[in-house]
Parts: C-alpha cells; structure tokens; sequence
C-alpha cells in the first residue's frame, strides 16, 4: 500500500525516512513499556505511518496529516490507525490556522492516551532519526517552518504543540531519555 504511494520507498522520501524509522523504534520502544492493550499495534502503525501524507503522489491539502489520513482511509486501514495519522503532533491546531479545520474533522479524534503516544515518539526523534528532547525537536520544527526573511509562521501554523506539549516545562523530556534512545520509561506513566 504505502510502496504505491511513495514510488521507490524510502530512497524516494529522502531524509525522512531516517525520521520515520526513528519514531517508529520510539513507539515499538514505548508501546513495550506501556500497558495499550489490543491497541498497541494501531499504535506502532499510526508511528510508522505519520508522515505519509508527505509523500508527494498523495498531496492534495499539502497538510500532511490530513493528505497521510485520506490515503490511509483509502487503503481501508483501520479507522483508529487513520486518526492517530490524521492527529499526531498538534495537527488540530495547525489544521485551524491553515483554514483546514473542516477537513481535519472527517477524523475523529483518537483516544487521548495512544495519540500522546505516538506525538511523543514523534516529538522525541529528530530528522535523522536520532532520539532529542521536546525542547530541541520543537525549536527544530519551528526553524524549519520559518518563512523566507526568517520570521515564526502565523500563529497555529507550522506544527503548534498540543496543549499537554506547549504545558510542559522546558527540560521535561530529559525524564524520559536517559543515555539511550527513549529510555527510561517512567512506568506511571501507563494508559488512564
């Protein structure tokens, strides 16, 4: 499925596959670690998956969680893997200040627990894959998403953190990696 949508694979996304593979070994990493039940596996997907609306055969909103969910949803995934995909990292916020808002509504919001899941595998895995704090990966997105003179995109556009995200204190994920990638988990830390 995904093979069709990308052309040659990874060697046709580029950089980001270094990404993908990183968020995904940050989600097999924590899904091990926590307690997700029969959702585990949606989890792991939704984490391999969150950037496949990048994939340029796919663009049509050029918002890539929403264009990632259309596929997915075309290609009859499972609903719950579509919405993590359509919701992962703030898109709802970023959606609105796009004026995409409607178009993110078609999915429904995930379970707050398993998004938090893969928004940190996401949020915790730089561009090439390495394992990074919130803060580094934030201000990485946040320069990568500055317009041409050097400046912030408007407010609610180029990836604005979740609430929980933007509520975290600066150092938070220095918690939660240790001297090796995502490591150590804090076992409290389990689905509510």
């Amino acid at each position: 499925m995904v093979d069709e949508a990308v052309g040659d694979g990874p060697v046709r996304v580029g950089a980001r596959w270094s990404h993908v593979q990183g968020v995904g070994a940050a989600a097999d990493h924590l899904v091990s670690e926590l307690n997700l039940g029969d959702d585990a596996e949606a989890v792991r997907s939704a984490a391999w998956l969150h950037d496949v609306g990048y994939a340029p055969a796919l663009v049509q909103s050029g918002f890539h969680p929403i264009d990632g969910a259309r596929f997915l949803r075309s290609q009859q995934t499972p609903e719950l893997v579509v919405s993590l995909v359509a919701h992962h990292t703030g898109a709802e916020f970023e959606a609105r200040g796009r004026g995409l808002g409607a178009e993110l509504a078609v999915f429904d919001p995930p379970p707050q627990d398993l998004l938090d899941v893969v928004t940190f595998a996401d949020l915790t895995t730089g561009p090439d894959g390495a394992a990074v704090t919130v803060d580094e990966r934030l201000a990485e997105i946040l320069r990568r998403n500055a317009t041409p003179n050097g400046s912030r995109p408007p407010s609610g556009c180029g990836r604005s953190p979740s609430p929980a995200t933007r509520a975290t204190p600066p150092g938070f994920a220095s918690g939660w990696i240790g001297s090796t990638p995502w490591s150590p988990i804090r076992p409290s830390h389990g689905r509510r």
